[in-house]
This record gives structure tokens, sequence and C-alpha cells, in this order.
């Protein structure tokens, strides 16, 4: 996704690929005179990386305007000689990235989940918390900050067995 202005020959430029349920790959259209038409400049997907110059991981949300998925959005900035162009984005669905957080989580002995920078349930290794859920964090629970692609996600581990 281009910032508006970067191309001489039109203003906004997306180029989006999605899987369709046939599971071949297709491109989303960018249509100005739709009603649905998709302005991607004010999505946080988009303005984050351009205000902070790092990477971001948005969600879960509903993917209204694509799959109707749960997703979370992933974006890195692009940047040409020091000046912001656009973003590198991709959306996963949430039920796919959380089996591969999930894996990891049943190593643990102890009830854990991963929560996102507002609350959110990321991923679980008990059917005690549930995904996309807000998340309470007990008072007796270790909370471990991880730093990935300079995201704020955090493991938090119960005192509980799983």
């Amino acid at each position: 996704m281009l910032e508006p202005g970067e191309l001489a020959d039109q203003e906004l430029f997306l180029e989006w690929f999605y899987r369709p349920s046939s599971g071949k790959v297709a491109p989303m259209m960018l249509n100005r005179q739709s009603e649905s038409f998709y302005n991607y400049q004010g999505m946080p997907w988009f303005t984050r990386p351009k205000l902070t110059g790092e990477a971001s991981v948005e969600g879960p949300f509903v993917d209204l305007y694509g799959t109707e998925l749960y997703i979370l959005a992933f974006s890195v900035p692009i940047f040409a000689g020091g000046h912001f162009v656009g973003v590198a984005a991709a959306d996963i669905a949430l039920h796919e990235f959380d089996q591969l957080l999930t894996r990891c989580l049943l190593c643990m002995k102890k009830e854990a989940f991963i929560i996102n920078g507002e609350g959110r349930i990321i991923a679980a290794n008990s059917a005690n918390w549930f995904v996309g859920n807000m998340a309470n964090r007990p008072v007796a629970a270790k909370v471990h900050k991880l730093k990935p692609l300079s995201i704020e996600w955090s493991l938090v581990e119960l005192p509980v067995p799983r």
C-alpha cells in the first residue's frame, strides 16, 4: 500500500491479494467509486508504521473488507531514501496464527496466554481462556513482556497447573 501521491498516475495504490474459498490466490480491486471503497489511509495497520517507523501488529479484529475472518494485520513501513512511501502488510487468520503459538504454550506446565497491548488474548494453553477476549490478569500471575517486531505483547503465566 502506497502513501497517497507517491505515484504520478494515481492517488492511491493498493496491491492486495487474498485466498478465497476456491483456494486460488486472487487480486482484490480498489474502486474509489464503490460504496464499499476501502480507504486504507486511516487504518491503524497503515498509520502506526507511518507515524512510528516501526512494524505493527493490529488485532485481532474481523476483516470486514476482505475475508470476514478474525485476523491479525502485520505491517512494516517502507522507506526510500529516508522518505516514507508505504507499508508492506499481511493479514493472518487468527485461528492459524493461534495454532502456532498454542503449540509453544502447550510446553508450559502452568496455564498461560499471550495478550496484545490492549489486553486481548492472542493464544492460550487452556480452554479457560478464549482467543479474542479481553483478559483479566490475576494478581499472582507472572507477566513477561514480549518484544517481537517492537509490538506490545505479553506472556501471562498463571500459578495454576495446566
